[in-house]
């Protein structure tokens, strides 16, 4: 794990991602709770999208690549934004 805490986000995610059987998900997932790193932002998690879809008030499910352009205005703390959304999605009633 020191090699991992020295790496970029992108050399993390490569790095955890050439173990069989984990993907982008849970590298972005370690890199935001295990290595504490201040700007991830899992697209791909089915809570944040719900999550966003909610407090965005959209019809459809946002994909992740937009999930990504609405969270870009929270760079660098989009790991900040990402823990706000999980807390949004449990404590919020679905539409």
């Amino acid at each position: 794990m020191p090699k991992l805490r020295r790496q970029s986000d992108e050399e993390a995610i490569a790095a955890i991602t050439s173990v069989k059987g984990l993907g982008v998900w849970s590298a972005e997932v370690f890199l935001l709770f295990s290595l504490q790193r201040p700007d991830v932002l899992p697209a791909h998690d089915l809570g944040l999208i719900v999550a966003a879809q909610r407090m965005k008030r959209l019809k459809e499910r946002p994909s992740p690549k937009q999930l990504r352009e609405i969270a870009e205005p929270w760079r660098p703390y989009r790991s900040y934004a990402s823990r706000m959304l999980w807390h949004y999605y449990h404590a919020t009633p679905a539409l």
